[in-house]
């Protein structure tokens, strides 16, 4: 699982970091009188900076997700960061700018495949490649003022960065942890952990209070003991959810086999090991291949696996919709003789190695021959557990549920010795029971810690994750008519191994909270994602899926919104809180990414968000004109410029998710798109015309903000300074840097945005293939 290639435009600004008890810091310019509050301020979490520049904090202007396998090209109005662009030169007068793409890809990122005919199981070879990076252009585009104190510029005086987006405002949610210590003989027992860990129930500055003490295992065998007693709660957990729609009437028996397989494969796939192909018999399927025996123990009717990495074939996914992926994890054939480090292998269908396929696939055995039957008996004991929950009405878990097979793991951790051990015959689900709790912390147990005093054990801690962050921040005096407007951009990210399949794919309300007030319920679901006009005759994949806070190829300016009557002129407190929606309970609550520590993978929320006074004059001047042409002169006028967003649905239905994808056909979603888009987009003659007589209209465009300058021409009236000029943006050069003389940015400009273009790299490389 990877992120979305999710991208930040940056600024940097001489201001100092907020810690974690913002409170006790104050963010400070090397230039500023301290009798006032400086005109721009960033606050960013430490550890999180981009620049090494202690007395630096990188503040976001424009958020982007890359699109699938094709570029992107957006115009998007920056005027409300005037006062960041003023307060951005360092000593020498220049402004330093930053791109950022989380890629992974370089010059080669390519690899031999097998493509196998999902009818006939012939393979043939392929190369597949993720691509080999972007190239990154950007503009400053500047229009001149229409000049007179009664057509003021739609520029805030002061703005203040309360969370920086990547770098500097990253967090993730309801994280649960696991730490080795050591139980020590005391009256009562004390624990001794090997780093510094907070383990009060009640959270400290940061908010986030735990479930409830933290619990403490025995492992004797080290952390995989309660990490694999995680893996098989999780699965019992799944088949409980999974029994209760069959009792729904909603077949289940595809998802409970899927279930059961993929909790083999992770509990197998530590032992399985590659073996060397020496000989290959195409006329009957058989594979001769040498082992080590000191480290394996053969015997015939073992199972023998493709490489999932090395075989790619058609699957259907649902919904009408085939997806070319990994061959299963399910077995290809068995060995059929094996002596002396040297195996013969009886294969089931025509997909071998040899010269034509470039000696793929390779082939996998299990380390042991109980390998197999231990992880199908314990995956098949999980989901009987599971069902029998449901069976019973148990409630679901809210803490990590932990089972273990009866008698302990000593059997499944000898499973793969030399010599084997005693053959596992039976074909029964293993019997499972929750792993005792020795004790919780700050509730100490000192019968139940007999015995296991100066032994290894295991401790848990759990976040419920309602609070991402708080923060103390001034504002200047305001006079009478001015306003305040936050402007919000979260995007959720990882789906894939999380719980609620979050953040990507959960829906999240964001609780934010002033001064003890509350000061909006926002949800930045993006359910639009199908209409995008860079549609599915450009991109791949999962493009028209609903996501939280964004889509693929698109970017994400955020929303406005008035908080004038939640703030003061001087110190104000911040707090944001996360709820997510959960089927479970028919309503929103604090996270707990409960799957996420069984399948290691966070649910994370980068926040931009900042605060943007703008004085009354204006806020007169917008409201007089004959419309909004930002999203800020939108919120200026009417409160807030996606008033939508302000209304979270009181219950969540079902909707595109990747476990629900579209039952149209890609060509379908494509046709419907044009046709939107045909209706939305203004013909580009009229729009320079109309971009000339008032200014830029932003708004004309969202939310897709696409502007296509070979084919439109520049923006009408509006200065042009280069920024960026196609910068390759690979895995060795995530961001990229430019340096702009404050000079350039110097006269009376009304509006300002940057024109971003995101294009195939040159030298014949290829986009980056994932979103």
């Amino acid at each position: 699982m990877r992120w979305p290639l999710f991208g930040c435009l940056a600024s940097e600004v001489l201001a100092g970091a907020a810690g974690p008890h913002p409170e006790r810091l104050r963010p400070s310019f090397r230039a500023t009188a301290v009798s006032k509050p400086a005109p721009a301020v960033v606050y960013a979490e430490p550890g999180q900076a981009l620049s090494s520049d202690a007395g630096a904090a990188a503040a976001e202007l424009l958020r982007f997700v890359t699109a699938y396998r094709t570029g992107l090209e957006a115009l998007v109005d920056v005027t409300p960061y005037a006062p960041l662009l003023d307060a951005a030169a360092d000593a020498a007068g220049d402004l330093h700018f930053y791109a950022f793409i989380d890629t992974w890809v370089g010059n080669s990122s390519g690899w031999d495949v097998l493509y196998m005919d999902n009818e006939t199981g012939v393979c043939y070879p392929r190369r597949r490649s993720h691509g080999n990076g972007w190239s990154v252009s950007l503009d400053l585009k500047l229009w001149p003022s229409a000049g007179g104190a009664d057509r003021p510029a739609a520029k805030p005086r002061a703005s203040v960065t309360l969370g920086s987006g990547y770098f500097g405002g990253r967090y993730t949610a309801g994280d649960i942890d696991l730490h080795v210590g050591t139980l020590v003989e005391a009256d009562p027992p004390s624990l001794e952990l090997s780093a510094l860990v907070d383990l009060m129930a009640n959270g400290t500055g940061d908010g986030l209070a735990l479930v409830a003490p933290p619990r403490i295992f025995r492992c004797e065998h080290g952390a995989d003991e309660v990490k694999h007693a995680a893996l098989l709660g999780d699965t019992s957990v799944s088949a409980q959810k999974l029994e209760r729609k069959k009792r729904d009437g909603e077949d289940q028996t595809a998802d409970r086999r899927d279930l059961i397989t993929n909790t083999v494969q992770t509990l197998a796939w530590p032992y399985m090991r590659l073996v060397d192909v020496q000989e290959v018999e195409e006329e009957n399927f058989t594979v001769v291949a040498v082992y080590n025996a000191s480290e394996m123990t053969i015997q015939p009717g073992m199972p023998v696996y493709l490489n999932p990495a090395d075989v790619l074939t058609d699957q259907d996914l649902g919904g009408g919709l085939w997806w070319n992926i990994s061959y299963p994890f399910e077995p290809a054939g068995e060995v059929i003789a094996a002596a002396n480090g040297t195996m013969t292998l009886e294969m089931r269908h025509p997909c071998l190695p040899g010269n034509t396929t470039k000696n793929l696939p390779r082939l996998l055995v299990p380390a042991g021959p109980n390998v197999l039957p231990e992880a199908e008996a314990l995956a098949a004991g999980a989901v009987q557990h599971g069902i029998q929950a449901a069976a019973d009405g148990v409630a679901l878990p809210n803490e990590p549920l932990l089972l273990e097979p009866v008698g302990g793991w000593g059997r499944w951790y000898g499973a793969v010795a030399v010599p084997a051990t005693t053959p596992h015959n039976s074909t029964e689900p293993e019997v499972l029971q929750q792993l005792p709790v020795l004790a919780r912390v700050l509730e100490p147990s000192a019968e139940a810690a007999t015995g296991m005093t100066n032994s290894t054990v295991c401790v848990v801690t759990q976040r419920r994750q309602g609070r991402l962050f708080q923060r103390s921040f001034e504002l200047p005096e305001l006079e009478p008519g001015d306003r305040v407007l936050m402007q919000l951009a979260v995007t959720g990210h990882g789906w894939s191994s999380t719980s609620l399949q979050c953040g990507e794919f959960c829906h999240a309300v964001y609780r934010i909270s002033l001064n003890g007030a509350s000061a909006a319920n926002v949800t930045q679901w993006r359910d639009d994602c199908h209409e995008n006009p860079i549609d599915g005759s450009k991109q791949h994949g999962t493009w028209s899926i609903s996501r939280n806070g964004w889509c693929p190829g698109t970017v994400d300016p955020g929303m406005y919104f008035d908080v004038t009557d939640r703030v003061r002129a001087g110190i104000n407190e911040l707090t944001f809180d996360v709820v997510v929606w959960s089927d479970a309970v028919g309503g929103y609550e604090a996270y707990s990414d409960v799957s996420g520590f069984t399948h290691p993978e966070d649910a994370s929320f980068p926040v931009g968000m900042t605060a943007l006074v703008y004085s009354g004059g204006v806020v007169a001047a917008v409201r007089g004109q004959g419309g909004a042409k930002s999203a800020a002169e939108l919120a200026l006028r009417e409160g807030c410029s996606v008033p939508e967003a302000l209304r979270p649905p009181d219950r969540v239905e079902r909707h595109r998710r990747l476990a629900e994808l579209p039952e149209e056909t890609p060509s379908q979603v494509a046709a419907s798109v044009a046709d939107t888009a045909a209706q939305r987009h203004v013909l580009p003659q009229f729009r320079r015309r109309l971009d000339e007589a008032v200014g830029f209209d932003f708004e004309a465009r969202a939310p897709w903000y696409v502007y296509n300058e070979s084919a439109e021409g520049p923006a009408g009236g509006a200065k042009t300074v280069q920024i960026l000029d196609h910068a390759l943006v690979q895995a060795a050069t995530r961001v990229v840097r430019a340096k702009v003389p404050r000079s350039l940015l110097a006269g009376d400009w009304a509006q300002a945005a940057l024109l971003l273009r995101l294009s195939k790299p040159p030298d014949g490389l290829e986009y980056d293939h994932w979103d």
